[in-house]
């Protein structure tokens, strides 16, 4: 069926009312994409600062207090008579649930005094323990607490973190090393609290690839998910990724051995040697952006299955009304045939708009050669028509 006029019209302002929508929807979808972006970022960028935060006071706490007691156990006399100072170093295990113990070592790397094991038996060398003795090469030559690999301590049943201080006289002589062992998951950790959105991840790594913190943990037992994240090294952990820039901030890293990629808050904390980030894969934050979606599209189908019943329905009224009209106007054309006389029907402006057979008779000129003509062109020259008739 042949459009008319006014269905061109309305299909016209159809059209451009839905291109109108789908420009607002495409710009509301780039708009929401850079908006859950910002915010990803920003959320990220916050609980990492938190993470460093967190790991700065923690371990800067645990350096005073050890400084503080292997200053104390130095002035007792405990190098060279440990008893002296185990009294103290017993009770200051108990001050702190997250503390496994106290050690004392000479410069050498040799024990003497460890809390909770007894006088005379054995302590072993930190120097010559395969995984103490790069952690306490480092402490030597550095004036801040050092933490060593983590190790699963049997009587304790917990995974601890090594941490040394090297204890020092006026002259920045080294006279002992204080260490002691921090229990991983222990709440008294001032980021072991950390409250994350779903689908992020926090890691605190050693320059070595040996993780001292993770959350959340591999969706194994427990045992086996403390043990594969903290009893190896992890050489190809994001935060240690070739790619990562310098210093901290967010980023946006590609990992070859995942189809998804990750964005990352990181931050180098270099007076420990650690590194510590949040991150999240991507398909998190196109999932997040996807339900951010939701109201736009639900409006865009809305309008466009509204829109198009609409117009449906005005184009059928609008049929029906053609309808109606060509069925009046055959009914009227049919009456005008029906009379004797010629009878030439025009409108206000003296255009023709249809004419009977007795006029067609009479004036000789076909229907498609009068109908849309003025009068006066018609019937200026009498002669003219007067041969046409004939």
């Amino acid at each position: 069926m042949k459009r008319s006029a006014d269905n061109r019209a309305l299909l016209g302002l159809f059209r451009v009312l839905t291109l109108l929508i789908l420009c607002a929807y495409f710009g509301a979808v780039a708009h929401l994409w850079h908006q859950n972006l910002s915010e990803t970022r920003s959320s990220l960028a916050y609980i990492n600062s938190m993470l460093v935060q967190g790991v700065r006071t923690t371990l800067k706490g645990h350096e005073l207090v050890l400084r503080g007691l292997g200053h104390e156990l130095v002035r007792l006399g405990s190098l060279d008579d440990p008893e002296l100072g185990r009294a103290l170093i017993e009770r200051m295990r108990l001050i702190d649930p997250g503390m496994a113990g106290f050690g004392l070592a000479r410069a050498d790397g040799q024990l003497v005094l460890v809390s909770g094991i007894g006088p005379g038996e054995p302590l072993p060398s930190l120097a010559r323990r395969p995984e103490a003795r790069d952690s306490f090469a480092e402490v030597l030559e550095s004036p801040h607490l050092r933490t060593g690999r983590p190790y699963y301590f049997d009587s304790l049943g917990h995974w601890v973190v090594p941490i040394r201080v090297a204890i020092r006289d006026v002259a920045g002589s080294i006279l002992a090393v204080m260490t002691a062992g921090y229990t991983i998951d222990s709440a008294t950790a001032a980021w072991a609290n950390l409250k994350l959105p779903p689908k992020v991840s926090v890691s605190l790594i050693r320059d070595d690839g040996y993780k001292l913190y993770k959350q959340p943990l591999p969706e194994l037992p427990r045992a086996d998910a403390l043990k594969a994240v903290y009893a190896k090294p992890q050489k190809q952990d994001v935060l240690l990724g070739a790619n990562l820039p310098t210093g901290s901030g967010p980023t946006t890293l590609s990992q070859p051995e995942s189809s998804n990629g990750r964005y990352i808050a990181y931050t180098r904390i270099p007076e420990y040697g650690l590194h510590a980030g949040a991150y999240i894969q991507d398909s998190a934050v196109i999932q997040g952006w996807l339900r951010r979606l939701l109201a736009p599209t639900a409006l865009l189908l809305l309008f466009l299955v509204g829109g198009g019943l609409a117009y449906r329905r005005a184009n059928q009224q609008q049929a029906s009304s053609d309808a109606e009209i060509r069925q009046l106007t055959a009914w009227q054309q049919a009456m005008l045939d029906g009379a004797d006389y010629s009878i030439i029907s025009t409108d206000v402006n003296g255009t023709i708009v249809s004419f009977n057979k007795a006029a067609q008779r009479l004036l000789g000129y076909r229907p498609a050669e009068l109908v849309g003509r003025h009068t006066p062109e018609i019937f200026h020259d009498p002669k003219e028509v007067l041969e046409r008739a004939a």
